[in-house]
């Protein structure tokens, strides 16, 4: 039997596609292993010799990893930034994914990309200065073609990352603009760009005629949405997946800590398009 530790909540986890699809990735890939999956809310000792291992996904805190760890040997970490080196981990590669979200909008002729996000709280490492690596790819991209603009980055210190967020901050952002506004957005996640949208669309901006929305997960919803989301697809369930592959392995045989990132893919829809030329 394997034990998933969730970092959100379950009612959370319906509002966080993101986090379910990685759950269900755990739990296909457990079926064909032959284990039996249980979530657990917190761990005892009793779980010592009923678990075969521990699946923590996302962003725990050291503190709590090393919890988990003393009450079982066997942790794979799903879905965290941090460098793990006593852990088996599993994340996508989102500087590569913001890569591919930047060099789409820039092939298509922005240079005033706005980037509209929010950091979350949970810092594994809380004495150091900590950004994601989407808005560390953001910002060094930006400088390095110097079309980094401080007005554009617009970013909210622990929150989480959802639609509301999204349209919080878009409607803060437009009235720091004013009628400077930049042609496109780099939202951090699909659910923030859906907010983006939102307020952009009861302001009676244009998608994408008058700026381009982008986002980043590819969650199923995307697709639907009018116009639909151009993103950049991560590849949850597969990340559930690895998880519980790295996990089996850990268990059958031990080795030393491996991590592993998954490739992401551009996903053009009808948010994007080039920017309206000035008459």
């Amino acid at each position: 039997m394997i034990g998933i530790i969730p970092w959100r909540s379950a009612d959370e986890e319906l509002d966080d596609l993101y986090y379910m699809a990685i759950r269900l990735g755990v739990e296909k890939q457990a079926a064909e292993l032959g284990y039996n999956v249980v979530k657990l809310s917190q761990i005892n000792e009793q779980h010592v010799h009923e678990l075969a291992g521990l699946l923590a996904i996302s962003k725990f805190t050291q503190e709590k990893l090393e919890e988990f760890h003393q009450f079982h040997p066997n942790v794979c970490v799903i879905g965290s930034n941090f460098p793990l080196n006593d852990y088996d981990s599993v994340n996508t590669d989102f500087n590569q994914a913001t890569e591919l979200a930047i060099n789409h909008l820039l092939h298509l002729g922005h240079k005033n990309i706005a980037l509209i996000g929010a950091e979350e709280s949970h810092n594994m490492h809380g004495y150091r200065n900590y950004k994601t690596p989407t808005v560390n790819t953001y910002i060094d991209m930006m400088q390095h073609y110097q079309l980094f603009n401080k007005k554009f980055f617009i970013l909210k210190k622990n929150s989480r990352l959802d639609v509301h967020v999204g349209e919080q901050l878009t409607e803060m952002a437009l009235k720091q603009w004013k009628h400077t506004l930049p042609t496109a957005i780099l939202s951090v996640n699909d659910a923030v760009a859906i907010g983006v949208m939102h307020t952009l669309a009861a302001h009676h901006i244009r998608i994408p005629e008058t700026i381009s929305v982008m986002g980043i997960n590819d969650l199923a919803i995307s697709q639907y949405i009018s116009p639909a989301l151009s993103t950049v697809r991560v590849f949850t369930e597969e990340m559930g997946k690895t998880g519980v592959e790295l996990l089996h392995q850990r268990i059958t045989r031990s080795e030393i800590a491996r991590r592993v990132f998954l490739s992401t893919e551009l996903v053009v829809r009808h948010s994007t398009s080039s920017p309206r030329k000035k008459i």
